[in-house]
């Protein structure tokens, strides 16, 4: 199952910025990366698992942040420890990605006129004409 276009859209940006925010401009990333998240998680319908992925999501990004402002050596190389919590952090999108391919619109997505589910199946009714 794939995930909806416009969520797909929100994981890859929001993947993008966890791969570029370094400390020299952490304040910035930090805000971009954390509106696109808490903007991903409002689209969704809550669930058990959307809500465990999310948390750990949030968790493992606050700890990329944290390693960065630890960082001895801004804008030269990354030291392990920033590594390790980056690509921790880029799973755990990943892992949110894969919840997304089952998600349900939230209440607020769909006030805001987006509800992919509709979506697909006007899609799959249309190709089946």
């Amino acid at each position: 199952m794939n995930v909806p276009r416009m969520l797909g859209m929100h994981v890859d940006l929001l993947r993008e910025e966890v791969s570029r925010v370094r400390i020299m401009r952490l304040g910035f990333g930090r805000a971009c990366i954390c509106t696109q998240l808490r903007h991903l998680l409002s689209l969704i319908g809550p669930t058990d698992e959307v809500e465990r992925v999310g948390r750990n999501a949030v968790t493992a990004i606050y700890e990329l942040f944290d390693a960065l402002s630890q960082d001895d050596l801004p804008g030269l190389e990354e030291t392990s420890l920033v590594q390790e919590r980056r690509k921790r952090a880029l799973d755990a999108v990943g892992e949110l990605e894969r919840v997304l391919c089952s998600a349900m619109p939230s209440d607020e997505a769909r006030r805001l006129g987006l509800d992919w589910r509709a979506e697909e199946t006007f899609a799959h009714g249309s190709e089946q004409m």
